[in-house]
């Protein structure tokens, strides 16, 4: 780690902590298995990192994270004008292919920090705006159920012992190595 590293931190930090300095620009990567979208809502276009994020009218949802992290979600609102939303309104969006990055921009310092990343779930269409759900890329990840493996019933009482109803001589191997 260079002194750098934790310098961009602490100036990024200090624009997000500003009363009157800060001024964050959110950049959208909505990247699918052949174009990649670059969208701002910015009020013009936004270069960053060699890429051209397109001033688009849009909105974003809050980042709705339950007491219990389930059900984390953003919802990206974009015009069905929109070549992506155009691409899959009418036949929904493949899963996990279309991957959703909000990215959340400094303009005093130029520097960025990611704030979501996820895999796009489904679009609804509300008039002439259309909203992208996005669940939290480790959401699906933590939604899988493990299985379970019991070693034996539930007992509370001493393996063996006078309340046991395991017979010590019918549970003994005998090997011979």
């Amino acid at each position: 780690s260079t002194g750098d590293e934790h310098a961009e931190v602490m100036t990024f930090d200090t624009d997000e902590r500003a009363a009157s300095g800060s001024r964050p620009i959110a950049l959208y990567t909505i990247s699918t298995p052949t174009p990649t979208h670059r969208v701002t809502s910015h009020i013009v276009d936004v270069a960053f990192l060699g890429n051209t994020f397109v001033a688009t009218t849009m909105d974003r949802g809050p980042q709705q994270v339950a007491q219990d992290l389930t059900g984390r979600e953003l919802i990206v609102y974009l015009p069905i004008s929109h070549p992506i939303i155009q691409r899959f309104a009418s036949r929904g969006i493949p899963e996990h292919e279309v991957i959703v990055e909000l990215s959340r921009l400094q303009e005093t310092s130029g520097l960025a920090s990611q704030q979501w990343t996820g895999f796009a779930q489904s679009i609804s269409i509300d008039g002439r705006m259309a909203g992208i759900r996005v669940p939290s890329l480790t959401d699906d990840a933590m939604k899988v159920r493990l299985p379970t493996i019991r070693a034996q019933v539930l007992c509370n009482h001493v393996l063996y012992d006078t309340q046991c109803t395991v017979n010590r001589t019918s549970a003994t191997n005998t090997a011979t190595i």
